[in-house]
């Protein structure tokens, strides 16, 4: 049933947001991608139905080019505005549909994670409430109601927006400091409606100073950021309703605002065990890394345009006849090595498509058999259907964001001048910037005594790199001298990595 409690929330407040201007809002958006809603007491199926009306409308909504990005705005509580806005981001959004649904009396509203567990940022969408299915999420101008929102991406606390303050916020707020991420009293936890949860409950290192307040935080990235607080009880701080699969740590912040970590970085897995993270200084090891931050849907997605590849050699720069030298695997689908047989001499060098795959190639290096680069100078292909001659040099500009598309006749050579010997040729195929590059700089640190140790800093000179001298069973965290996603990891005996 929706209770009067529901609609004191959903329906009858005279404002959705803190901060909305205080307008005849409800008259001001009723007719704004409307729809058919007005029709639906023709069918008895559809009448008082929430999911019919908010689906009717969000489908108009769709009919509004939107483009979505990461910006940081001032809200704006205009729909009409918001349908006009060539570019923003999800919170304009999901704002823009609460206000347009909520005006033709749709119990629609606006749910987010302050972080992803394993993402630099947040997230919003749209909920609406059914008395069958409970709350339905969906996100404005993309997915209609009971769409799973990203239901692969691990969440550490989702919150609502209400009407009502959180009791248990204010009467944080009034004693202690609170981050500026969670400074919002109109919030309500909904992490359990979504998913199974845990209570975590640690023992606190040492007692609370005063004016001090615990929180469970989440790396971002750059730093640890907090998702939520935590309740004292006796000697242990427990922090409710946690998502699982994700790594934690729990924070005390003093009046001015300084985190100081009070806990180990620990683990909540999917059987709902907590496991606390604590470097073996004793015995050291060495690791491989490919990749400084997941591989995500962004890359799968176009996984078969990233397959295959060939590399030949030919006597002239027309390649009129050529000789295969390798293969590269069909299953990589970001970076990799193939070695060659060191007895053949060279000028010409070129990549090409498999014959019946799309290869989309980001950078290609050519190594000599002191295992250094050489270069080539650019052969543009001519002779293909697609004029691909523009983009040949992307192979070869030292940038995983821009690539060479080899389809079918597609090719670029290479002219070394000289017959050369090449010992391997290492690629990386087109991808999401986080590839480990040649020439990039990397540095290690594991997190010990409070604060993250570093292990080293080098430069790459291949699509992998190794460090020596890795305490075992630590949290990672690996960072590039270019490009802003990193995340920390652990690495098991087997050189298998788990991102958080």
């Amino acid at each position: 049933m929706f209770s009067t409690a529901d609609s004191h929330e959903y329906l009858l407040p005279y404002k959705c947001f803190e901060g909305q201007p205080l307008t005849e809002w409800r008259n001001a958006y009723y007719d704004i991608c409307k729809g058919d809603i007005d029709l639906a007491y023709l069918c008895d199926e559809y009448k008082r139905n929430p999911i019919f009306a908010a689906t009717e409308v969000n489908n108009q909504m769709k009919n509004t080019p939107q483009s979505f990005g990461l910006l940081k705005t001032l809200p704006i509580y205009d729909p009409d505005i918001i349908l006009k806005l060539p570019f923003s981001n999800c919170a304009t959004y999901c704002l823009g549909a609460v206000l347009i649904m909520r005006s033709k009396g749709i119990p629609v509203a606006y749910d987010f994670t302050p972080n992803w567990s394993t993402g630099n940022n947040g997230h919003s969408w749209n909920t609406v409430y059914t008395t069958r299915f409970g709350n339905l999420e969906f996100a404005p101008h993309t997915t209609d109601p009971g769409t799973v929102h990203y239901p692969y991406l691990k969440v550490p606390k989702i919150f609502r927006n209400v009407y009502k303050p959180n009791e248990e916020y204010l009467k944080i707020a009034t004693e202690k400091y609170i981050p500026p991420k969670l400074r919002n009293m109109f919030i309500q936890d909904v992490t359990a409606e979504y998913m199974p949860t845990i209570d975590i409950r640690i023992s606190l290192q040492e007692s609370l100073k005063s004016g001090q307040s615990p929180f469970i935080a989440i790396y971002d990235g750059n730093n640890w950021t907090p998702v939520y607080w935590g309740k004292i009880a006796g000697s242990h701080v427990v922090f409710e309703r946690m998502g699982l699969n994700t790594c934690y740590i729990a924070l005390a912040y003093d009046s001015n605002g300084n985190a100081i970590p009070i806990s180990k970085p620990f683990l909540a897995s999917a059987s709902k065990h907590i496991q606390f993270i604590e470097p073996d200084t004793s015995a050291f090891r060495t690791i491989r890394l490919n990749r400084k931050y997941p591989l995500g849907d962004n890359v799968f997605s176009i996984r078969k345009k990233i397959t295959g590849g060939i590399i030949e050699t030919s006597e002239n720069r027309e390649f009129d006849h050529t000789k295969k030298i390798a293969e590269l695997p069909q299953g990589n689908l970001t970076n990799g090595t193939v070695f060659l047989d060191k007895n053949a001499e060279y000028r010409y060098w070129r990549f090409t498509s498999s014959d019946t795959s799309q290869c989309d190639m980001a950078e290609i290096y050519f190594y000599d058999e002191h295992d250094s680069i050489i270069q080539g100078n650019i052969i543009k292909c001519t002779n293909s259907i697609f004029d691909k001659s523009n983009n040949a040099a992307n192979i070869a500009d030292g940038d995983q964001l821009t690539n060479f598309s080899a389809k079918g006749e597609d090719w670029v050579g290479f002219d070394f001048c000289r017959p050369v010997n090449i010992s391997k040729i290492s690629y990386i195929r087109r991808c999401d910037g986080n590839s480990i590059q040649p020439g990039l700089e990397y540095s290690l640190y594991y997190w010990d005594n409070n604060n993250w140790q570093l292990i080293n800093t080098k430069i790459a000179n291949d699509v992998f790199i190794e460090f020596e001298n890795v305490p075992q069973k630590a949290l990672l965290a690996i960072k590039c001298s270019q490009g802003k996603q990193q995340r920390i990891f652990v690495c098991d005996e087997d050189n298998k990595i788990d991102w958080y």
